[in-house]
Protein backbone atom coordinates (compact mmCIF):
# COMPACT_ATOMS: atom_id res chain seq x y z
CA UNK A 1 0.00 0.00 0.00
CA UNK A 2 1.51 3.45 -0.94
CA UNK A 3 0.45 6.91 -0.47
CA UNK A 4 1.01 9.86 -2.12
CA UNK A 5 3.01 12.83 0.30
CA UNK A 6 4.28 16.19 -1.38
CA UNK A 7 3.72 14.47 -4.88
CA UNK A 8 6.25 11.76 -3.84
CA UNK A 9 4.68 7.87 -3.65
CA UNK A 10 5.77 6.47 -0.28
CA UNK A 11 4.55 3.59 2.15
CA UNK A 12 1.50 3.98 4.23
CA UNK A 13 2.50 4.52 7.71
CA UNK A 14 1.97 1.18 9.79
CA UNK A 15 0.49 1.01 13.54
CA UNK A 16 3.90 0.39 15.81
CA UNK A 17 3.47 -3.85 16.97
CA UNK A 18 3.41 -2.66 20.63
CA UNK A 19 0.90 -4.68 22.87
CA UNK A 20 -0.33 -3.39 25.76
CA UNK A 21 -0.38 -6.14 28.06
CA UNK A 22 -2.87 -5.64 31.14
CA UNK A 23 -0.50 -6.60 34.40
CA UNK A 24 -2.43 -8.49 37.00
CA UNK A 25 -5.59 -9.76 37.67
CA UNK A 26 -9.19 -8.07 37.29
CA UNK A 27 -11.74 -8.90 39.67
CA UNK A 28 -15.18 -7.55 38.01
CA UNK A 29 -16.96 -6.52 41.24
CA UNK A 30 -19.77 -5.46 38.99
CA UNK A 31 -20.53 -8.83 37.73
CA UNK A 32 -21.20 -11.07 40.38
CA UNK A 33 -24.82 -12.03 41.24
CA UNK A 34 -27.27 -9.65 42.61
CA UNK A 35 -26.80 -9.53 46.57
CA UNK A 36 -29.59 -7.12 48.15
CA UNK A 37 -31.17 -6.26 50.75
CA UNK A 38 -32.42 -9.31 52.19
CA UNK A 39 -36.73 -9.42 51.34
CA UNK A 40 -35.74 -7.08 48.20
CA UNK A 41 -36.75 -10.13 45.57
CA UNK A 42 -40.07 -11.14 47.68
CA UNK A 43 -42.39 -9.00 45.59
CA UNK A 44 -41.13 -11.51 42.18
CA UNK A 45 -43.13 -13.89 44.27
CA UNK A 46 -46.43 -12.92 44.37
CA UNK A 47 -48.89 -13.22 41.16
CA UNK A 48 -49.52 -10.65 38.96
CA UNK A 49 -52.69 -9.68 38.18
CA UNK A 50 -53.96 -9.92 34.34
CA UNK A 51 -57.45 -8.87 34.00
CA UNK A 52 -59.11 -11.47 36.37
CA UNK A 53 -56.55 -14.37 36.61
CA UNK A 54 -53.81 -14.14 38.93
CA UNK A 55 -50.24 -15.38 36.63
CA UNK A 56 -47.26 -16.48 38.94
CA UNK A 57 -43.86 -15.99 37.07
CA UNK A 58 -42.31 -19.43 35.52
CA UNK A 59 -39.66 -19.11 38.10
CA UNK A 60 -41.23 -17.96 41.20
CA UNK A 61 -39.86 -20.92 42.64
CA UNK A 62 -36.50 -20.21 41.89
CA UNK A 63 -36.55 -16.46 43.61
CA UNK A 64 -34.69 -16.21 46.55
Amino acid sequence: MSTVVGGKRGKASVPSTTINKMVGLYNPIELRPFDGRAGAMDAFKLPSLIGDQRLYRKDAGEIK
